[in-house]
Order: C-alpha cells, then structure tokens, then sequence
C-alpha cells in the first residue's frame, strides 16, 4: 500500500458483500490507494457455463474502482470477450507449454495465445465505444443524408397544385423534407413547377412545417 502502486484484487471464491469489505478495508487504510477489483471464477478449468462475465456489470455498478477479469478458461476466447463487456485489466496464467499435465498450464496461455490476447482485447476494448445517445454518431453523418430519403414527387406537378397521396414517393437522398412529415405535406400547395422524382424541401410547398 505504501509503494504507490496499484492494488489488484481477485474476487475468485468471493461474494460481493466480501468484495464490498474487502474494498472498505483497503479504503480504510489507504483512502487514496489505487485499486482495481477482477471478477473471477476459481474453477481450474473454468467452464464456458461458469465464466460469468456479466459479474462484472455488478462490480462496475456496485465498486467505485475500475473492474476487470481474471481468467481461468483454456483458450483465449473469454479475456477478450471480457474486454468487450468493459474489462479495464485482464489476468491470465502463462505457460511455455499447455501439454503438461501438472499444475494450472492447461488452463494458461503461451506467448502466442498472451500476445492474441493483448492485441485482441485491445480491439474489442476500443470497439465499445460510445453508447447510444441523442445525436447519430459523427461517422453515420454523410452516409446518413445519402442513404436515406425524403419525400419527393412522382410525376410533373404544377405551380398551384394541391398535393395528393398518388403524388408523392419517398427517394434518396435525405436533403429534403423528411418522410416522417408526409401526413403534413398532403394538402399543401406547390409554390412552383416540380418534375417527377423531385426532392420536395420546405420552400416547395405551401405548409406549416
């Protein structure tokens, strides 16, 4: 505690209220120590039915430290998973040789499998992201207005005319008026000449929008 280094916590065999006391012990004595709690199951080998990496939502909710995952699994497949579920840190036991038959090396990863995790996780870690929030995200911005539609006409209308329902389609791309505004456009009253597959925007028409 007193070295300045981070505190790496295994909450294999433990309950949350023992990963609780355990956190206020720590706290207690080094208020500011730096300090990351590791859901882990202490099967060896852990079964894919045992991994249980939703633990870690519990702790990300229930811990004010950053969470991880310590992982006793045969393969690579469960770190980097944990990754993408929001791991901070991952554990894995190393071997120089997974065909022994003592020990934990069945369950540990060689330098090849250790370096597939580091690369891996770091991958799915990145591909979380951002979550879903009010606006689109900056990259969906030009694809956005290409790909989708807006109302447009379906055949040579004139300046005057009142818009019906045969009149109008929906085209790419999205710099008109939206088709979530049809009900309001019908009725409304062309300003000027349009030809057919025209993308009608709110100066064409005679509206309230």
């Amino acid at each position: 505690v007193g070295l300045d280094l981070p505190m790496i916590v295994s909450s294999g065999m433990g309950t949350m209220d023992e990963v609780h006391a355990a956190r206020d012990a720590i706290r207690s004595v080094a208020p500011d120590a730096s300090v990351v709690f590791l859901h882990c199951t202490s099967a060896y080998p852990c079964s894919v039915d045992d991994v249980n990496l939703r633990a870690m939502e519990t702790m990300n909710a229930e811990l004010d430290t950053p969470v991880g995952y310590s992982d006793h699994t045969v393969d690579t497949f469960a770190p980097i998973t944990s990754a993408a579920m929001g791991a901070h840190f991952i554990e894995k036991h190393f071997t120089l040789d997974k065909s022994k038959e003592i020990g934990d090396h069945r369950l540990s990863a060689t330098p090849e499998e250790m370096a597939e995790i580091v690369s891996e996780s770091a991958r799915a870690f990145q591909m979380r992201g951002a979550p879903r929030g009010s606006d689109i995200y900056g990259c969906e911005g030009n694809i956005r207005e290409n790909m989708r539609r807006s109302l447009a006409t379906t055949r040579f209308l004139e300046e005057g005319q009142e818009l019906a329902g045969s009149d109008l389609t929906a085209l790419r791309p999205a710099t008109g008026i939206s088709p979530l505004h049809y009900e309001d456009v019908l009725g409304s009253v062309l300003q000027r000449d349009v030809d057919g597959n025209t993308v009608l925007t709110r100066a064409d028409i005679q509206s309230t929008l």
